[in-house]
C-alpha cells in the first residue's frame, strides 16, 4: 500500500515539475548574470526575460498568459518610473498604446493572436516610441523569416511525399507560435543597441 502511494506522488510531482514554466529556470537565473555581465542593463535584461518567458509558454501551449503580459506591462513602466520619472512613463506608456495598435491590423486579418498582441504591447512598455518602432519592425520581420521558413519546411515534407502538384499557395493549417518573433525581435533590438 505505501509504495503505492509514493508512486502516485511521485507521479504527481513530476507532473507539476513538469510545463513550460519549469523549463524557463535557467532563463530567470541567468538574468543576474546578464546584468553583472554588463551587455544588459537591469531593465534590457529583465525585457529579455520576459520575452523569453512568453516564447515558451507560445512554444509549449501555443498562448501566451494575460498574468505575464500584465506582469511585463507594469515591471516595464515602474521601471520607467524609477530611473525617469512620470514623463519617462508617459513615454513608456503611448510607447504600449502604440505598439497595441499596430499589432492590431495583423490581429484583425488573422495573421497573430490576441496574446501577440498584448505581449508586443507589454514589451514595449519597458522603450521610448521610438524604440517601441524599432521593436515592432524587427519582430514583423522575424516574424515574416520564421512563417516563410516554416511554410518551406512544410511544403518541402509534401513535395518529398506528393511530388510537384503539392507546391502551391495556401497555409493548410500552418501555425506559428509568435512568441517566438516577438523574442527575435527584441532580441535583434538588443544587440542592435536600439534599448
Amino acid at each position: 500500500m505505501w509504495g503505492m502511494n509514493q508512486n502516485t506522488d511521485t507521479a504527481n510531482l513530476a507532473r507539476e515539475l513538469g510545463g513550460a514554466q519549469w523549463g524557463l529556470l535557467p532563463v530567470l537565473l541567468c538574468w543576474p548574470l546578464l546584468v553583472e555581465s554588463g551587455w544588459f542593463d537591469w531593465q534590457q535584461a529583465a525585457m529579455l526575460v520576459f520575452a523569453s518567458l512568453m516564447a515558451c509558454n507560445d512554444l509549449a501551449v501555443r498562448r501566451i498568459p494575460n498574468s505575464l503580459n500584465l506582469i511585463t506591462a507594469v515591471t516595464g513602466l515602474a521601471g520607467c518610473l524609477a530611473l525617469g520619472g512620470l514623463e519617462a512613463m508617459s513615454w513608456a506608456f503611448l510607447s504600449g498604446i502604440m505598439v497595441f495598435a499596430f499589432m492590431c491590423f495583423f490581429f484583425f486579418i488573422g495573421a497573430i493572436g490576441g496574446g501577440d498582441v498584448k505581449a508586443l504591447a507589454a514589451l514595449a512598455c519597458f522603450l521610448s516610441p521610438m524604440n517601441a518602432i524599432y521593436l515592432f519592425v524587427f519582430t514583423t520581420l522575424a516574424g515574416g523569416v520564421l512563417a516563410v521558413a516554416l511554410l518551406l519546411v512544410k511544403r518541402f515534407k509534401e513535395f518529398r511525399v506528393a511530388g510537384l502538384g503539392a507546391i502551391r499557395l495556401g497555409t493548410n493549417n500552418l501555425s506559428m507560435p509568435y512568441g517566438l518573433a516577438i523574442w527575435s525581435g527584441v532580441l535583434l533590438l538588443l544587440l542592435g543597441g536600439y534599448a
